[in-house]
């Protein structure tokens, strides 16, 4: 959110004759651009902690050698920066050169390459190939440049496709331990459920696979092949504590949603698998739904249900193959004829079916939802808007903002004209004064409109976005001085709203809070609007009252909305 002061430096008269009499000299004005030095101190402080966060992270995990070409990209933004700093022309963009080049090297390649392997999970072959390219592009690393070849093997060994052996050993690096586990997921593949179980027999072997992903594999050989109430507890729990990727909400809810089926709990594992939908791949919910009817005795459904998967995923081949092999699995397993039953068994059904209303409850956080054609939409009438306002005149323009909807702060005083200026309210926030303006507010848009838009539906997203609207320009022109009128412009307000919807959910809804992510998504937010209260002292032309107005109207509706949506959205039973 941008204001300017009328009576600041400037050579444009507004006229505004309810404030300005005829003889009366009309004032000047002028938009204060937030200019990219302003932002300099802000961002290296950013990238600085970001830096600090990362090394912290590599040095506990230890993997030094996984995690090498990591090093390599923070020294290389350490080297930017120090560069930025040396050069005069270019030391007061220090902090932004600094954010570029951690947002080059290190942030974007980490999302593409999480994006790129999602996708490639869910089958989505063309998304997948883009993002693991766009990584080997920014990131300077021999590891990442060959990711796109790395996920031409995994999607062909998940399409049942026989790979060469020298690509399999390519990919393992000489790393013998990675050289097992990929000839293990072959087995798999291949439906050899006892391969990988023979192999995870030993309670020595088993960390080490399981510290490279591979604890659904061992769980679903243990069901297939020894489905006691012991042996089944025991790896679940054995899973869940020492397999690291079961910390990602994909994994988390395969396991959740695939151990009610090993346990024959078929009614929780068929509400699983419409909760957890968002996670699931093509066809892992036929294949759930599959085993749950097996493991509880009732092969013939489960085989229907299976022929259901091949047919509905037919343009799938990943999902054909797996389908296809599950049946033959199923033919080739000890039969099942009843659902087992024990004390530990209940008491960690408990638990698994409170995880996955947790794992539901967070899917918008997470960004496993639709797709959020109301962000996207208003990101692009935004874009638009700002083309417009820039072919008719400057966008540092006051009089040409004010013309074309800007909010001025005198039209909302004693003498100033409500009846015709109310619809500024409103109208005030689609306008930007400059690029770097519309940037940054399309990016936090981004982030708080799309779960919004999940969370609480479309309707009462727009609800929060135009009452945060009205209240943000209401604010800043009740607290504005009469005799220094301002210009009021941007959609901050409504942005900084939705991130109070965000954290009212977050704070509100019991069972978000709980979760890891829920907890992790508070204190981030805390920070942020703590940061950004921060920079609105500091950051000349911006406005804190309508970013604090915005920000407590979202709360207060989110708050509102939140309590009315536990009763309506989706859920796992109790």
């Amino acid at each position: 959110m941008v204001d300017a002061d009328l009576q600041q430096k400037a050579e444009i008269p507004l006229q505004h004759p309810l404030i300005l009499s005829p003889p009366e000299r009309a004032r000047c004005a002028t938009v204060r651009a937030v200019p990219p030095s302003a932002l300099s101190t802000p961002l290296l402080v950013v990238t600085l902690v970001s830096l600090a966060i990362y090394a912290a992270r590599f040095a506990a995990v230890r993997r030094f050698r996984q995690l090498a070409d990591w090093w390599i990209a923070l020294a290389l933004v350490l080297v930017v920066t120090a560069a930025a700093a040396i050069v005069p022309s270019t030391r007061p963009l220090t902090g932004v050169f600094a954010f570029g080049a951690l947002s080059a090297l290190v942030l974007l390649p980490q999302w593409f390459e999480r994006q790129g392997q999602r996708a490639a999970r869910l089958a989505n072959k063309p998304v997948a190939t883009l993002f693991a390219v766009l990584s080997a592009i920014l990131h300077p690393s021999a590891r990442n440049r060959a990711q796109p070849r790395v996920l031409r093997t995994v999607l062909a060994l998940r399409e049942g496709r026989e790979v060469p052996a020298h690509e399999i050993e390519s990919i393992a690096e000489g790393q013998p331990e990675v050289a097992r586990a990929l000839a293990l997921i072959v087995e798999h593949n291949r439906g050899n459920a006892r391969a990988v179980f023979d192999a995870m027999a030993s309670a020595e072997d088993r960390p080490l696979f399981y510290a490279m992903g591979m604890g659904l594999l061992h769980l679903r050989a243990v069901a297939l092949l020894d489905p006691t109430p012991e042996s089944l507890v025991r790896t679940i729990t054995e899973v869940t504590a020492l397999d690291p990727t079961i910390n990602d909400p994909d994994r988390k809810s395969l396991l959740v949603a695939f151990s009610l089926a090993y346990l024959g709990d078929r009614e929780h594992a068929f509400e699983a698998s419409r909760a957890l939908a968002a996670y699931l791949a093509p066809g892992e919910p036929h294949a759930l739904r599959a085993l749950a009817l097996f493991c509880a005795g009732d092969l013939e459904r489960a085989q229907h249900e299976i022929r259901e998967g091949i047919s509905s995923n037919a343009k799938h081949p990943a999902a054909v193959h797996s389908l296809e092999t599950l049946s033959r699995v199923l033919r080739e397993a000890p039969p099942r004829t009843a659902s087992l039953h024990s004390e530990s068994l209940a008491d960690l059904v408990k638990r698994l079916r409170a995880e996955a209303r947790a794992l539901a409850v967070i899917a918008p956080l997470e960004g496993r939802s639709n797709t959020p054609w109301l962000t996207v939409g208003w990101s692009v009438a935004l874009v638009l808007v700002y083309g417009w306002l820039s072919w008719r005149g400057s966008p540092y323009d006051p009089e040409h903002l004010v013309r074309s909807g800007g909010l001025l702060t005198a039209d909302f005083t004693v003498l100033g004209d409500v009846r015709s200026a109310w619809p500024k309210l409103f109208t005030h926030g689609l306008l930007h004064a400059g690029a770097l303006h519309l940037l940054f507010n399309l990016l936090a848009f981004n982030s708080f409109g799309q779960f919004c838009e999940a969370f609480y539906g479309r309707i009462r997203t727009v609800v929060i976005y135009l009452l945060a609207a009205a209240a943000s320009g209401l604010a800043v022109a009740r607290f504005a001085d009469p005799l220094r009128p301002t210009v009021l412009v941007g959609a901050s307000g409504s942005i900084f709203a939705l991130g109070g919807a965000v954290l009212a959910a977050v704070v509100v809804d019991k069972e978000l809070r709980a979760t890891p992510r829920g907890r992790r998504e508070l204190v981030v937010l805390v920070l942020l609007f703590t940061v950004q209260t921060v920079m609105d002292q500091l950051v000349p032309g911006v406005s804190g009252t309508a970013h604090l107005a915005g920000l407590a109207t979202g709360a207060i509706v989110g708050a509102i909305f939140t309590l009315i949506s536990r009763w309506s959205r989706p859920s796992v039973s109790p």
